[in-house]
């Protein structure tokens, strides 16, 4: 069936919906939701009736509810204020409340035969049978191109190529001259920016190129034929279809630049072009391969247009992308200064510089170039360059953590770079506005983004999701406590980059699910999975990396009262930090030191420690730093008995309050909390551990808000409130349940209870997983808790 609305329809048998005859692009799933409500726009349909019919009656949040309500409205222009399309019922559902109207395919109608009487009646389905069986001839389609494919593979010279991508592989110097060691890199780029202009193919980006044949270098590059290896990694990964290999033989005074396009039939014989100017041979080589690759019709190319006039602008180009690409953002500055002095006008000149600019860390610079580009590619109509040079401001704006303008900026790119329209830019903006909206808490609409982000991709050309989106994906679901939706998108894009070969990458989706192993509590996967990161990362040299790792370690250890290991690593870390310059890593390692040597109740050294990172902390004006070390202090002293100044914490906790800090927050409630209970005033305690409790709660922390909650019940049965406690001990099952807090309070209230043999065992299990830890533990607790 097909239904239209406004300028859309929808075809429930070819499962596509299209604007003014445009298909778009949108997730199943989202089609599903969205023909569900056609179908059923008579009535308002409840929350229950959208997870039988979409998801089969499983278990989902409001949230995913509402994130999937949100893409049906995006994708057909509508959005929660308007509700032309899609109507919020509150407290009842949404219904779909557009005009409409079915449309009868008249070209495809196939007369339906009377029923014989021996027909059996057919019998009512559900919602979700409903939607089961409207994706039933998608398993047929696909056994028949199974079958298809299979076909080809035997007869390839009758192989159609369907989705297309080109890869510009370095372009092999074998002159022999040092003059030329800049084409390498520099003519990749200048080939890739060229056959973006020339050719309806998207081009794998030079950035990209570089990183993998740095990992898979080419082999036979005397045949021109690229390792299996690389091939793999960008078919399988960036879904490259095309491979354009070269090299450069011959003199300065008498140059060849040959090569040879491989594609999915095989390989094309070997071709060439001579000359003195490697930049133009470059430029030649691009306008005889654009005239060669797959075409729609869609788009008007001129294969023979010039990127540049001028020989010498060409080359200084293409010199100062090699900077760009090798991280020489000066230099790269430099190059493009001097090929716009010769070409004013051209955009791609300016974009770059802008670009080198913003990497070189003069921002102010960056972003009046970016302005600049803008208003001249708007001028000239070119969407694809504003949409560029607005992603690159978008960045500006990121970097300085303006957020606000920085939405609103990537938010520009989507309305000047229309659907189906070079998706890659889409995409990176999405991408940007999602780490956004994560940052300021909107958390729906970060989802939404991120979705939206991994269709561009496809829509690219790309084989799997970049494993930078699903990471961002896996730190979203992180913050909204769904570690286990967090861990699948890191595996995900742990595979990802083990197709690429993206070894850095891939020790950091290590580290990461290290790290959200330990808030599940699954301390043994943590330890081996931090430990592969480590070893990558010292394989690799990657000396702030190996101290990401090691903290992730120590911290670890130091929670399970194992201080003496957690001792070397510290000091690896100081080792590490100098080595890399790295102050403000020196500075963590110093609060790292301070722990330990609190733990120890070494006094003297843990003030010495938590000082000297006080003050490299001050002297890089990172006053939230400097504050939590000053917490640190104070409680340091309260616990040895020195004088301990609870005004200062106070202070800070003012401060966070007035710059809405919240980690602060909670570091300066808990340091309160300590010091009342160290005081004996469990009533006051009780106050700012509530305060902690909130503001751990806000920010979904879910290991440390397990702590804190079995922190809240102990104080609450100290204060004889068993049922208060109880409630806490749930929260802090849930959320930390291996902590030794959580099994001590489980201990207390099973003897609270009358079961003493059970408590006593918990009582014992929480000692042995508080180790060095638990004479404090007994210091703020077990005293006052001896006749319970």
């Amino acid at each position: 069936m097909r239904y239209a609305f406004g300028p859309f329809e929808l075809d429930t048998s070819t499962l596509e919906l299209t604007r003014a005859g445009e298909v778009l692009s949108i997730e199943p799933q989202v089609f599903e939701m969205l023909a569900y409500l056609i179908e059923n726009r008579d009535r308002v349909l409840s929350k229950d009736d959208l997870i039988e019919a979409v998801w089969g009656g499983r278990i989902v949040s409001d949230s995913a509810i509402s994130s999937r309500i949100k893409l049906v409205r995006r994708a057909v222009d509508d959005d929660g204020t308007r509700q032309s399309v899609i109507k919020t019922v509150h407290g009842k559902g949404f219904r779909f409340v557009a005009d409409i109207h079915p449309v009868e395919d008249q070209a495809n109608r196939v007369e339906t035969p009377p029923k014989t009487p021996e027909a059996p009646p057919k019998t009512a389905q559900t919602p979700a049978e409903t939607v089961r069986k409207r994706f039933v001839p998608i398993a047929l389609v696909a056994s028949a191109v199974l079958g298809l494919f299979l076909i080809l593979q035997l007869f390839p010279s009758r192989a159609q190529v369907t989705d297309n991508r080109i890869a510009v592989l370095p372009v092999q110097n074998e002159t022999g001259e040092p003059s030329l060691d800049w084409a390498t890199l520099g003519l990749m780029s200048l080939v890739t920016h060229a056959l973006e202009a020339r050719s309806e193919l998207p081009v794998v980006s030079e950035r990209t190129m570089l990183t993998l044949t740095d990992r898979f270098p080419v082999e036979n590059a005397a045949d021109l034929i690229p390792g299996e290896k690389l091939k793999t990694a960008l078919q399988d990964g960036y879904g490259a279809s095309h491979f354009l290999v070269s090299k450069l033989t011959g003199s300065a005074d008498n140059l060849t630049l040959e090569y040879r396009v491989i594609n999915p039939r095989g390989q094309s014989a070997p071709a060439a072009v001579s000359g003195q100017l490697a930049a133009e041979l470059a430029e030649e080589m691009s306008r005889q391969v654009a005239a060669t690759l797959p075409r729609s019709g869609e788009r008007q190319r001129d294969e023979s247009a010039e990127m540049f006039d001028d020989a010498y602008v060409a080359e200084t180009y293409a010199r100062g992308l090699d900077s760009q690409l090798q991280g020489k953002a000066d230099e790269a500055v430099d190059m493009f200064r001097a090929a716009m002095a010769q070409s004013p006008d051209s955009l791609e000149i300016q974009h770059e510089l802008a670009v080198s600019m913003r990497m070189a860390g003069d921002l102010d610079a960056a972003e009046a170039q970016f302005l600049t580009v803008i208003e001249k590619a708007e001028t000239a109509e070119d969407a694809q360059i504003v949409g560029a040079a607005l992603n690159g401001l978008g960045i500006v704006h990121m970097t300085r953590r303006d957020n606000e303008t920085a939405l609103a900026t990537f938010e520009h790119v989507l309305r000047v770079v229309q659907r189906g329209e070079a998706p890659e830019i889409r995409a990176h903006a999405y991408t940007n506005i999602g780490i956004i909206e994560r940052r300021l808490r909107n958390f729906d609409a970060a989802e939404d983004a991120l979705g939206l982000a991994r269709i561009a991709y496809q829509e690219a050309g790309y084989e799997r999701t970049p494993g930078s989106l699903l990471n961002s994906m896996a730190n979203l679901k992180a913050q909204q406590r769904d570690l286990p939706s967090a861990m699948a998108y890191l595996e995900e894009a742990l595979d990802f980059h083990r197709v690429v070969g993206d070894r850095p990458a891939e020790a950091i989706v290590l580290h990461n699910l290290g790290t959200n192993a330990v808030s599940l509590g699954e301390y043994e996967r943590a330890e081996t999975l931090l430990r592969q990161a480590l070893e990558m990362r010292t394989e690799m040299k990657d000396f702030r990396g190996q101290i990401s790792s090691l903290f992730g370690l120590a911290g670890m250890l130091i929670n399970n009262g194992h201080v003496d290991p957690a001792d070397e690593y510290a000091d690896q870390i100081e080792q590490l930090s100098q080595a890399a310059e790295d102050s403000y890593q020196f500075a963590r390692g110093q609060g790292l030191a301070a722990h330990i040597d609190f733990v120890r109740g070494d006094w003297a050294a843990a003030l010495a420690h938590s000082s000297a990172a006080e003050a490299v902390y001050v002297d890089m004006s990172r006053t939230r730093n400097a504050y939590q070390e000053q917490i640190r202090q104070t409680v340091i002293r309260g616990y040895s008995g020195s004088p301990a100044d609870r005004s200062i914490v106070q202070q800070i906790l003012d401060w966070a309050l007035a710059e809405d800090q919240k980690g602060t927050q909670l570091h300066a409630y808990e340091a309160l909390n300590v010091l009342d209970l160290l005081d004996g005033d469990y009533e006051a305690a009780a106050v700012q551990i509530d305060a902690a409790v909130a503001v751990v709660s806000d920010i979904r922390l879910t290991a440390a808000t397990g702590r804190i909650s079995a922190r809240q019940g102990l104080i609450r049965l100290v204060l004889g409130d068993q049922t208060g406690a109880r409630a806490s001990l749930g929260r802090a099952q849930t959320d930390n349940p291996g902590h030794q807090e959580t099994l001590l309070l489980q201990g207390l209230l099973a003897r609270a209870d009358g079961d003493f043999e059970s408590g006593a065992e918990l009582i014992a299990q929480a000692k042995a997983k508080a180790g060095a830890n638990w004479h404090w533990t007994e210091r703020l607790f077990l005293t006052a808790l001896d006749g319970t």
